[in-house]
């Protein structure tokens, strides 16, 4: 959807959003994934670097081989969770999950925002895509939002991606093909790529930590002689 031009908008805020440059230790790894889920060609590819689009921008995606940086750690962390594109049409968002599907990328997540209706995939290095259908005009999405309905669930309500399918092709109503229902969400019940939502990562984080500190703890206490002796050495 695109926003229309608003003469009393902040003087620092831009008119539209261009590109994305991703860091990976596998380039070529990462265009391929793009050229599969979002039909992405390359317009230029160096030493180092590779520019891809789907349109007329001169790039939408950079990708930065870079040799000696980490992997992602944990999800748990700050930094971006997920970037957006959209189909203009549910159509165009079904045949785009089958295209998607028939190469063996599947999404983690199928949601309806109640704004839109979207699909999240993972791409090789764990960064997050939504593919998107807008359900509503920016003003009424921008009531909706302000709304009880998105104050009591933010989150949306999740779908089937094959029911969503079956429903498109048999074109019944917006309403009907990825119904939102009332329901009390938060951030904590968003899913990640392995599945399991933000409550349990975190759990899981906390268990994790303290039975390493139980470890550790423990095994200073079995060699708390050697650790006296060894600090009575170092004075």
């Amino acid at each position: 959807m695109v926003a229309k031009k608003d003469e009393k908008k902040p003087l620092a805020a831009p008119d539209r959003f261009c590109h994305i440059v991703l860091k990976s230790t596998n380039r070529d790894r990462l265009q391929k994934w793009y050229e599969d889920a979002l039909g992405m060609r390359v317009q230029h590819k160096s030493s180092g670097l590779t520019f891809m689009t789907y349109d007329d921008e001169h790039h939408r995606i950079a990708i930065a081989q870079v040799p000696r940086i980490f992997k992602r750690p944990s999800e748990l962390q700050t930094g971006l969770a997920h970037f957006a594109f959209a189909h203009n049409t549910f159509e165009d968002l079904a045949d785009a999950y089958e295209a998607r599907k028939a190469k063996g990328i599947k999404p983690f997540w199928c949601v309806n925002h109640g704004m839109t209706i979207s699909m999240y995939y993972a791409d090789p290095d764990g960064n997050e895509v939504e593919c998107q259908v807008d359900l509503l005009e920016n003003e009424e999405a921008n009531a909706f939002m302000a709304g009880p309905d998105f104050s009591q669930n933010p989150i949306g309500v999740d779908f089937e991606p094959e029911e969503f399918v079956r429903r498109v092709r048999a074109k019944l109503p917006t309403s009907e093909l990825a119904p939102r229902r009332p329901m009390k969400r938060g951030i904590e019940d968003v899913p990640s790529p392995g599945g399991l939502p933000l409550i349990v990562r975190v759990l899981s984080t906390w268990g994790s930590t303290i039975i390493a500190f139980a470890a550790v703890a423990t095994l200073a206490w079995e060699h708390q002689q050697d650790i006296i002796q060894l600090a009575q050495l170092a004075r």
